[in-house]
């Protein structure tokens, strides 16, 4: 997955720190409702698609990097009960739905 470019997945360091039940990343999404196309769309293929977090809690106040990045994060599926054949599964929903995604302008 790492060759799709649309996307940033976590550093090594994160992954290595901990056991992870969701792997987060970054797309490109300029609107709320573009993230809830790519859940949607992995929700098609059977795959659980998340938000780590589902609302800002800052009541009257702008917060527009909290609001990217609550826009921009999803989570894939990831623990240690995954079947070898589930995991092909998510990488191959994964390569087919994310690579549609627009690359975002560094990458």
């Amino acid at each position: 997955l790492g060759s799709l470019r649309g996307i940033r997945w976590p550093d090594a360091a994160f992954l290595q720190r901990a056991t992870h039940f969701r792997l987060p990343f970054r797309a490109r999404l300029r609107r709320m409702a573009d993230g809830q196309r790519v859940i949607d769309d992995f929700a098609a293929a059977g795959i659980a698609v998340r938000r780590p977090v589902a609302t800002l809690v800052a009541p009257g106040r702008t917060t527009p990097n909290a609001s990217r990045l609550l826009r921009e994060t999803l989570s894939l599926p990831l623990y240690p009960a995954l079947t070898d054949h589930d995991q092909t599964r998510i990488i191959a929903a994964a390569q087919t739905i994310l690579a549609r995604l627009e690359p975002f302008d560094d990458a």
